[in-house]
């Protein structure tokens, strides 16, 4: 089995996480699992959505560039 790029890897981590953070979204993305279960809206969620959408551009900045 072929180990996949960096960037692959963060893709498939993040969308991963955003599921999780977002499950109405997962859901309508054709994601799997998430059918049972609703975002949430509170200020709370909204702020962790953020926080992950922050960490993730910051995260992708330090990946190393590849062809």
């Amino acid at each position: 089995m072929a180990t996949s790029s960096p960037l692959f890897a963060f893709a498939d981590r993040i969308i991963d996480e955003q599921a999780a953070l977002d499950p109405c979204g997962a859901t309508g993305r054709g994601i799997a699992g998430y059918d049972h279960l609703l975002t949430d809206w509170s200020p709370d969620g909204q702020r962790a959505r953020a926080e992950h959408t922050r960490r993730a551009r910051t995260e992708l900045d330090t990946l190393p560039i590849t062809n």
